[in-house]
């Protein structure tokens, strides 16, 4: 009941039109329509309610019911529309006796007896015999609906009168006797003659049409047990399309995923598990239902239509001939499927499912067609219609893409689907990148075209944030290895598929190329850096392989690999001692003015030059300079699942071809390499290098400003940027990042917490947790913003939890301290806070590890300096100092804000607070301004945005200290600015989160408001409802008793 309450939000003007018809006299006849799920059962529900509590006796006939009492709101889709009613009883009498009955003491008439027997006997004899209406009937109903109303108003409630044959009779009789009648049906079966002639001697007949997207996502969140995750209804809301809107489906669908182990509770939320998995249609749901009524070829028809996309009307002969249906039948399971609503067709004459849920359930009916197996026979039809021009040639590549290695392509057909790729990049670079890589797949490795495509196809994945198709590429270099000169690309293509999904390869051979470096100078391998361990048993950071002369340059056996010196297992210590040094995590914010905001994954402090020595490279300047090698690059021996060694690519004695402007690639796969390596790893000797060149983009030369004093020669200041960012700046301007996948996902992560907008950072956060693939260096920095924004909020158990999980990783120390200070500092506790990061930067400091240490020290100077203490706040202010001449970098941010707060000097610290602003670090700004209230001459503006910034994040501990200065500073409270809403809308959101159990604190964080606006409310609505308490209150309006109270 309580689901089926929730269902009616959003229902206003159809209630209206049922008070409406209530209050009318004599009788009337209303007849609810709409789609399976819609929530025609909820709304008569709701009416019958609504009529009881107005006095009005309400009988309720619910033919459509089976023994379960299943409805069209039940999570399964409900029952099917049209088909026809059970023919033994067509007129529905037997619930009709049934439920007088049921309510014969409510009537308290032993008059109803005669017409109630009279009416089993003729319907015994209707199923028995078969017999038509009869005029014995009309007399028996005449009596019957005239003896029930004769004490008072009755209504007939009918539901799901689609079941029922002939459905008017009854009905229009009970009319006919004074009585309201409200039936409801499905809006399919709404040309079936018994519906029909319903509907046409209805008074009026009212269309249920989808809830707002609103209403539909408050309906989510009214569920019982945990709350939902912020996300889950965005993930529904595309899953579902225009089915979102429709409370049966949703509610099925998240029953159904609940059920499945999709929904799991985790920190306290109902999270979706591996979201980036798709959402199906419960296999119970109607749509499903009703094709699988259509027979075997219809489930084949809509299987084969879930995988294919662009299908239009012209390609029905091809369908018909792939599925082995009949054309003619084809077409007429085309036409029923798209009149049923399974499927839509547009003006173009494309036909697709109704949503993306429906299309992934349909491919896993019993009978579908898989999409491969279906491609490819489509596929080899259309090749044999090329031969005599009658294909699509952009059709026929993309089912040879997506048809796999069944299609047999020949060398001069290759060259073709090359050829049409290289015309389609520009314009349509995804469709592009799965024709390179069906090309590529049928190349071998020493094909002079084969090292071409795959740097073309490893331009255009950068491009289209396709990352998932490099799984096909690596794979293919496991079996058959890769010409020489391509291994850098395969090894570039390998990193990019583990930092954009965070899954090690299951290839062995690919495995091996993820524990070497990036280059040859890092200290630890990539996998050690990103997974936090080797994927394979050598240990370290991986191993160099060498190959014979000749030999492909896929990954070898171990007993032709070479150890790097000093990297094997048992330097595992060492290589760990020199990742705290030069590796580790990055600052989660930056410092520059004009880099984009970003925490935690740089694995480097890097500063802006090297920042702009990434985008020097890209902008037509030289490539940053590698260190010195001893030796090329070896090249290890084939696999040994290879058949036989894959030819080396021959020598051309051409040099390179420039790099295409065009491409996000600018630089080659070996300078890419290497501002990897500078990128992640912070190898400031060589960023330094370049920084010194006489060609300097414009880019730089702002960055380079951005910071520096009037009298300064524009010194840098130093910007560490998240993985995301990182991996923008070396693959080019037209770097995608799908927001999908662990970078998209911690991407989202750290731009919520800049932001302060940390429901949406937290469901990130927890998103990443519940992904398929490993835990990444990524996890660890999203677990760490997750603790601080749960320390803020004031759940210091889960901020504790989410700390805990975080692994001892050597660059993580600063940042993990920077948590663990504003955990103390939380509590109460700062003057611990401040000595603990006075300890902690020392120690890092002489560690020779700043990753994280600018961050830590700025905010133990605000906390210092807002516990008024002087001597903290004085050696951390030494520390900073300290610190900037170790680094060699100007940071005027950090030094502006510690000589402001410990000089109590306001224009220092504002201009810091500028700093931050401008950098888009609000959290910062947020607990600034809190410090800076506590001295400046006049700390109002300085709590009004305080106080604003806290309310967006929720932030309920940091609320507290604002009362906390307002009280002590003596200035009236600050007030969240906007647009104040009415008082009868606030009080009803306030009953509604009564509802959901949030305490008067919580509803005021949500609602943006002070707890004391929620009592005097509250207070309000006690005093006009006569309600004693939150419970009544609540009960009140669920009853529907407060309708006048709160308008």
């Amino acid at each position: 009941m309580a689901r089926a309450r929730a269902a009616v939000r959003g229902r206003d003007q159809e209630l209206a039109v049922l008070r409406a018809a209530s209050a009318a006299d004599g009788g009337r006849l209303v007849v609810l329509k709409g789609p399976a799920g819609i929530g025609r059962s909820a709304l008569l529900e709701e009416a019958e309610r609504m009529l009881g509590a107005a006095g009005v006796r309400v009988l309720a006939v619910r033919p459509g019911r089976g023994g379960d009492g299943s409805t069209d709101d039940a999570p399964e889709g409900g029952a099917e529309a049209g088909r026809g009613g059970d023919g033994g009883d067509p007129y529905a009498l037997a619930p009709l006796v049934g439920a007088v009955r049921d309510r014969f003491e409510q009537f308290q008439d032993a008059g109803l007896a005669a017409p109630l027997g009279a009416l089993a006997r003729i319907g015994d004899a209707v199923r028995r015999d078969g017999g038509g209406w009869a005029p014995a009937m009309v007399i028996a109903l005449d009596e019957l609906f005239g003896r029930l109303g004769r004490r008072g108003r009755v209504a007939l409630l009918a539901d799901d009168v689609q079941e029922v044959a002939e459905p008017a009779p009854v009905l229009t009789a009970a009319r006919r006797a004074g009585c309201l009648v409200l039936a409801a049906c499905e809006e399919s079966a709404q040309y079936a003659p018994g519906v029909a002639e319903l509907l046409a001697a209805a008074d009026q007949v009212v269309t249920l049409g989808p809830l707002d997207d609103e209403v539909a996502e408050a309906l989510t969140r009214r569920l019982p047990g945990p709350r939902l995750d912020e996300a889950v209804p965005g993930v529904l809301r595309t899953a579902l399309g225009p089915l979102f809107g429709n409370p049966g489906t949703l509610l099925g669908t998240l029953a159904d995923l609940r059920g499945r182990g999709r929904l799991a509770v985790f920190r306290g939320r109902l999270c979706l598990r591996a979201p980036q998995e798709p959402v199906e249609l419960p296999a119970g749901h109607h749509l499903l239902r009703r094709t699988r009524s259509f027979g075997a070829p219809a489930v084949r028809l809509l299987s084969s239509l879930a995988v294919w996309d662009g299908f239009g009307v012209t390609d029905l002969p091809l369908l018909a001939e792939v599925t082995g249906t009949d054309l003619t039948e084809c077409g007429r399971l085309l036409d029923r499927l798209i009149d049923a609503e399974v499927l839509v067709a547009d003006a173009a004459g494309r036909v697709s499912c109704r949503c993306p849920a429906l299309a992934a359930a349909a491919v896993r009916l019993p009978d579908a067609r898989r999409g491969a197996a279906l491609h490819a026979s489509v596929a080899e039809r259309l090749l044999s219609r090329r031969r005599t021009g009658g294909a699509d040639p952009m059709a026929l590549a993309d089912h040879i893409a997506r048809g796999g290695p069944a299609v047999a392509l020949g060398r001069p057909r290759i060259g073709w689907l090359l050829g049409l790729a290289a015309d389609a990049e520009r314009e349509q670079p995804e469709r592009a990148a799965r024709w390179c890589l069906a090309a590529l797949a049928r190349l071998s490795p020493g094909d002079p075209d084969h090292a071409r495509t795959l740097t073309r196809l490893l331009n255009l994945v950068v491009r289209t944030g396709r990352y998932e198709l490099l799984r096909d590429v690596l794979a293919g270099y496991a079996e058959r290895g890769c010409a020489p000169a391509s291994l850098t690309e395969i090894r570039l293509a390998a990193i990019l598929l583990a930092l954009h999904t965070g899954e090690p390869p299951a290839e062995e051979a690919v495995r091996s190329l993820l524990d070497e470096a990036v280059t040859d100078r890092e200290p630890a391998g990539f996998a050690q850096w990103w997974f936090g361990r080797p994927l394979t048993g050598g240990g370290g950071r991986g191993a160099v392989f060498a190959a014979e002369t000749g030999g492909a340059g896929s990954p070898g056996e171990a007993r032709g690999a070479v150890p790097v010196a000093g990297t094997g297992g048992v330097a595992a210590p060492m290589v760990a001692r020199d990742a705290v040094r030069t590796a580790g995590l990055g600052e989660p914010l930056t410092d520059a003015r004009d880099a984009e905001p970003a925490a935690g994954t740089g694995g480097s402090t890097t500063p802006t030059h090297a920042r702009d020595a990434l985008l020097t490279a890209h902008a037509g300047g030289a490539p940053a300079p590698t260190a010195p090698r001893d030796a090329e690059p070896s090249t290890p021996k084939a696999p040994r699942n290879a058949e036989a060694p894959a030819p080396t690519a021959p020598q051309s004695t051409e040099p390179p071809a420039p790099a295409d402007p065009r491409h996000p690639c600018a630089a080659s796969a070996p300078e890419l390499m290497d501002l990897l390596s500078t990128a992640l790893f912070g190898d400031l000797g060589a960023c330094e290098r370049v920084w010194h060149r006489p060609v300097r983009t414009a880019a730089s030369r702002r960055a380079g400003r951005s910071h520096a004093g009037p009298e300064q020669p524009a010194p840098v200041a130093p910007s560490v940027a998240d993985l995301a960012t990182l991996t923008h700046l070396v693959l080019g301007a037209r770097y995608r990042n799908p927001g999908t996948g662990v970078l998209g996902v911690y991407r989202r992560v750290v731009d919520g917490y800049t932001a302060v907008d940390w429901s949406g950072a937290m469901s990130a956060a927890r998103e990443l947790e519940l992904s398929s693939g490993e835990a990444t260096l990524a996890h660890q920095a999203a677990r760490l913003f997750a603790a601080d924004m749960c320390a803020a909020r004031g759940e210091a158990r889960q901020a504790a939890e989410w700390l805990a999980d975080v692994r001892p990783v050597p660059g993580l120390a600063g940042p993990r301290s920077w948590v663990r200070i504003g955990l103390l500092s939380r509590a109460g506790d700062d003057r611990r806070a401040a000595l603990l990061a006075l300890r902690v930067s020392r120690r890092l400091r002489r560690a020779g590890v700043h990753a994280g240490l600018h961050l830590l020290l700025m905010r133990a100077v605000r906390i210092a300096a807002f516990a008024d203490d002087h001597d903290g706040a004085a050696d951390l202010l030494e520390e900073v100092e300290l610190l900037c001449g170790d680094t060699g970098t100007d940071t005027s941010e950090s030094l502006l804000l510690a000589r402001g707060l410990v000089g109590r000097d306001v224009e220092q610290a504002r201009q810091a607070v500028e700093l931050a602003r401008n950098r888009g670090d609000l959290p910062s700004v947020l607990d600034t301004c809190l410090v800076i209230a506590r001295f400046a001459e006049d700390p109002r503006p300085w709590l009004r945005e305080a106080h604003e910034l806290a309310t967006r994040c929720g932030a309920s501990s940091l609320l507290e200290r604002v009362r906390a200065v307002t009280r002590e500073r003596g200035v009236p409270a600050p007030r969240s600015r906007g647009r104040r809403e009415a008082p009868a809308v606030t009080e009803r959101r306030i009953i509604d989160l009564i509802g959901e159990g949030l305490t008067n604190r919580q509803i005021a964080l949500r609602l943006q408001i002070s707890e004391k606006t929620v009592e005097n409310h509250l207070t309000r609505l006690f005093a006009r409802t006569g309600c004693r308490s939150r419970v009544e209150l609540v009960a009140a309006s669920l009853g529907g008793r407060l309708g006048r109270a709160t308008t």
